[in-house]
């Protein structure tokens, strides 16, 4: 396996060589290059020196002239994009995206194939009342690990090669710490199932979680969000992951008997573990809520697309995607997003950790203590030895 590993590592780099080779004859023949930087959200703009030129550069929003590198930047948006192009239209220009050395290029060798899972497994995991996302992903995890190894004894695969594949996913190819896990308590529980066998997990580089901060954009950036959406339905979307701290798939089966406005409630049913929870109704949403429930003449899923169908995880994500991008928010906003800015500004409003942690529903108070990380208001209003210094 190492041998194969050794191979996929050369055509690996060839491909890189050939790619950086190719950047480098691209540049060669274009005098003027702009750079994306997606981590520091601006654009870096190389050009022969001109002076009308560098009048209009200097116009652009966000517009910086760094002195020691001799190159100009500007904030990277839609409207500083159109007016570079206006600017240099008619000239040779190559857009290049800043390449980020630490970071693997994530790619899918895993194939499904034509292989069978044993339908004993399945069985097992609904007897054991795994949610369906828990039963897909298995599934899935289980019948990529049978292809790869479909020339192989599974029944009496050693520790040793299941290892050497997990490693290979992690170093290779730079699968997730949740792909690993899962994957390793998928095929954990199918040698269990199948064939009555533990697999000595002491033998597998099975991975710890990382502890990251949590990603949250500013008050003021998720009002811009719902300014500009002018579509009620998404709206209401973006309104209620914030001012409810829901997460993606809480939404989509959200249900109108969900909402209680006698009590005002909103009841969460079968959540993450499980669990269903309730949560009080902000009294400014309740006026928004009833508009957009008559309407849209909502009569059983909160959000109904066509058909009447819930809407889906990956339709929500476009929509918050979308508002985010129009406002030129440099953060990568995704639903779970607005769910941290709901914790993270309820805590610098002073609201009690305990309380935030039944709203999100989370069953450690250490999940929830992150956000105190997070929080950057007392922080802001710390002295700092360095004000006494002048500069």
């Amino acid at each position: 396996m190492k041998k194969a590993f050794l191979v996929h590592q050369e055509s690996e780099k060839k491909i890189i060589n050939k790619s950086i080779q190719k950047k480098k004859e691209y540049q060669s023949k274009s005098d003027i290059i702009i750079e994306k930087d997606i981590r520091q959200g601006r654009l870096f703009i190389k050009f022969p020196f001109d002076l009308a030129i560098k009048e209009s550069i200097k116009k652009l929003d966000g517009s910086w002239w760094h002195q020691e590198k001799k190159i100009w930047s500007v904030l990277m948006n839609s409207e500083n994009m159109k007016t570079i192009e206006s600017i240099f239209k008619g000239r040779n220009m190559l857009w290049v995206e800043t390449e980020n050395p630490s970071a693997k290029k994530h790619r899918s060798p895993l194939k499904k194939g034509e292989v069978e899972l044993h339908p004993n497994f399945e069985k097992q995991l609904k007897i054991e009342n795994k949610s369906k996302n828990t039963i897909s992903n298995y599934i899935s995890q289980v019948s990529h690990f049978l292809y790869y190894f479909r020339n192989e004894d599974i029944s009496n695969l050693s520790e040793n090669k299941i290892r050497d594949y997990i490693n290979y996913l992690r170093e290779d190819l730079n699968y997730s710490t949740s792909f690993q896990r899962i994957l390793i308590s998928a095929v954990n529980n199918y040698y269990r199932t199948v064939y009555n066998r533990d697999i000595d997990r002491t033998e597998l580089p099975y991975p710890i979680f990382e502890k990251r901060l949590p990603k949250v954009i500013s008050k003021e950036d998720v009002q811009k969000m719902i300014n500009v959406t002018t579509n009620y339905k998404h709206k209401m979307v973006i309104i209620m992951l914030y001012s409810l701290g829901l997460r993606n798939n809480e939404l989509s089966i959200l249900k109108l008997k969900d909402i209680d406005f006698d009590r005002e409630i909103i009841t969460i049913y079968n959540s993450k573990g499980r669990k269903d929870r309730q949560l009080p109704l902000p009294t400014s949403l309740i006026k928004p809520l009833k508009k957009y429930i008559l309407d849209f003449a909502i009569r059983d899923y909160f959000l109904e697309g066509q058909g009447e169908k819930p809407y889906s995880g990956s339709s929500i994500g476009k929509i918050v995607k979308s508002a985010a991008e129009q406002v030129n928010v440099k953060l990568p906003v995704t639903p779970h997003v607005l769910r941290h800015c709901f914790a993270t500004h309820s805590l610098e409003k002073g609201v009690d950790l305990r309380y935030i942690q039944a709203m999100l529903g989370h069953k450690s108070s250490k999940t929830t203590e992150i956000y105190t990380h997070v929080s950057t208001k007392k922080l802001k209003s710390l002295s700092n030895p360095f004000d006494d210094i002048k500069i």
